[in-house]
């Protein structure tokens, strides 16, 4: 009998040692395969979403279906690490691989709350699972990630593991890692998350499903994140009075995320303008695009296009549009508003629309009759109208924007000048009279605000604009670095510097130097604002031509409202002010420099 029993002990053993070295043997590819992640890991290239970065090198969204970020466990607090081990493996840094001490604490655990609360796998074995298994529930799988996770635990360290894992965990939300989820719910870097916070989370990857956090599972998140808190203190993590007062702070959670903190409009464009510098597959693997997107720009031109839309009554919106951009003096994009329904319309009116120059045209000619000698007080001809004094100065036909007036400057200055201004602009006109003066010209947003970009630079070219300054990969290689160019002189400064301390003295907008362009039977207010570093354009008007009947009242409450969202930028050219006074002296010429 005895004989009996040792064969069959013996046959057992043999085949367990067949077994496990079969296993083994399909294991191995799978474990190098981890050693190289892991190493693409550590060099900071492992597979992710691509970022975009704002211009001040912060995170400001990702492409792609996923997002994932690496997860560095030694720089978060211990606090958040202690949430995911108290939840998944509280004994993570003292087993080597599998637990059964913890399966046992675990069984005890759901038997004294009457539900699973915490699971019996180690990390190791979850990581195992994420990697190279399957979902299936059988003994062969079982086995399998028990025998993969002793051999991931002799091939990295346990702080690799925990980083590996931190990194590869889905929480919902398209959000892979717990630094995508600290995001995608919180909006903040996982090294700021609270302890509630970090509770919150990580109760989610048990089953993101029932926990992650949303209205339909707000009840059973809000048990989940308790559970995971009092875990935490039984497990000394957390003192008695900290657990009472985390009890009671329950996370606000953002409702809306959509991976994206910049105009989906800006973001719809960097892969545009990226393809430019690399390959657009390149962008599925995973790269980092520093932008020239500027989030308080942003804040402001989105505040001026509200106030814009809102001067229209409600029953007239669905037929006008509102758009705008910054343009830095150096071609950067900092800020774009592609439409007031971007998010539901594909096309982009600030890039893509052109309408009629209009009024735009008259700063145009009249820095071309400073070129011919003329000064703000000179006297100009225009056509006969009894609305209009025979005495008419330029700066006063500048202000009132006086066609006729204007037209008769043209006489003197020639079409070809006006011409040529609207070409260093990257506008090409397709006429060769005098429409081009009169405004029929078909522009761009952006090219209005390149116009204005030469006028505030005193006459030095304004760059075609831009908004990637740096492509690089996750491993540092460096794909593309947008070089500072040396702008050239294309209008002459004096005549430049004479018309903006002229648009200046004219500016409607207060404190703020503005220029305004208002046609109500052409459909379109321009509106120009001149800035410290950038030019903001912003345009209401019919999305098919209709007209645009604003009264006196809502035009000077959309030049307040310039006033005050951009009054910070009301010093940025404040050292033209000493030439201003000339500008009320009558008859006075001055060709030279303020």
């Amino acid at each position: 009998m005895k004989v009996i029993v040792w064969g069959i002990a013996a046959m057992l053993f043999v085949s367990s040692l067949v077994l496990c070295r079969n296993i083994y043997k399909s294991v191995s590819p799978k474990i190098e395969a981890l050693q190289k992640q892991y190493s693409e890991f550590n060099s900071g290239d492992i597979q992710l979403a691509s970022q975009v970065l704002d211009e001040s090198g912060k995170l400001i969204a990702t492409t792609g279906p996923i997002m994932r970020l690496p997860v560095r466990s030694e720089s978060l607090p211990p606090h958040v690490v202690h949430a995911f081990l108290a939840a998944e493996d509280v004994r993570f840094f003292k087993h080597f691989g599998v637990s059964p001490l913890g399966i046992i604490r675990a069984a005890f655990i759901n038997l004294k709350a009457g539900q699973v609360v915490q699971g019996a796998s180690t990390i190791t074995q979850q990581l195992a699972k994420l990697l190279f298994l399957t979902s299936e529930r059988s003994m062969t799988r079982k086995f399998n990630e028990l025998v993969m996770a002793l051999t991931i635990e002799q091939s990295l360290s346990k702080r690799e593991i925990l980083d590996l894992y931190l990194t590869t965990i889905y929480f919902g939300r398209g959000a892979y890692g717990l630094e995508a989820a600290s995001r995608a719910y919180f909006d903040k870097p996982s090294k700021l998350l609270t302890v509630s916070e970090a509770a919150l989370l990580a109760g989610i990857p048990k089953s993101p499903t029932r926990y992650a956090p949303s209205q339909k599972n707000a009840k059973r998140s809000e048990w989940r994140r308790l559970q995971v808190l009092a875990l935490m203190r039984e497990a000394s993590f957390l003192d008695d009075a900290t657990w009472k007062t985390t009890r009671n702070e329950r996370p606000q959670v953002q409702a809306n995320w959509r991976r994206i903190g910049m105009p989906i409009s800006f973001l719809r464009e960097i892969p545009k303008e990226a393809s430019q510098y690399l390959p657009l597959d390149t962008l599925g693997d995973g790269i980092k695009i520093k932008s020239t997107f500027s989030r308080s720009d942003q804040k402001k031109l989105n505040a001026l296009v509200a106030v814009l839309y809102g001067q229209l009554p409600q029953g007239m919106q669905p037929a006008y549009e509102v758009a705008g951009l910054s343009l830095a003096y150096s071609g950067e994009i900092s800020a774009l508003k592609s439409s007031h329904l971007e998010d539901q319309i594909y096309y982009n009116y600030a890039m893509q629309m052109k309408r009629p120059l209009g009024a735009i045209a008259i700063p145009v000619i009249a820095e071309l009759a400073f070129r011919d000698g003329a000064g703000w007080g000179s006297s100009v001809r225009y056509w006969e109208s009894s609305h209009h004094s025979a005495k008419q100065s330029l700066l006063q036909a500048m202000k009132e924007k006086d066609y006729f007036s204007m037209s008769g400057v043209v006489d003197q200055v020639g079409v070809t000048g006006v011409i040529q201004t609207l070409k260093r602009a990257g506008i090409h006109s397709k006429y060769n009279d005098i429409r081009v003066a009169a405004g029929f010209d078909q522009v761009s947003l952006l090219q209005i605000a390149r116009l204005g970009a030469i006028w505030a630079s005193f006459g030095k070219e304004s760059p075609p604009g831009f908004m990637i300054s740096r492509i690089d990969g996750f491993g540092g290689k460096n794909y593309y670095l947008k070089r500072p160019v040396t702008a050239k002189q294309v209008l002459p400064s004096s005549s430049s510097q004479l018309l903006l301390a002229g648009l200046m003295e004219a500016s409607p907008c207060g404190k703020v130097n503005c220029y305004a362009s208002y046609d109500p039977s052409g459909g379109n207010l321009h509106l120009m604002l001149f800035g410290k570093k950038a030019v903001s354009v912003v345009w209401l008007g019919g999305k098919t031509g209709e007209t645009l009947a604003l009264s006196a009242k809502q035009l000077d409450a959309v030049y307040k409202a310039a006033e005050s969202i951009y009054e910070s930028e009301s010093q940025g050219l404040g050292y033209l002010g000493s030439g201003i006074s000339y500008l009320k002296k009558a008859g006075l010429r001055i060709p030279v420099l303020l």
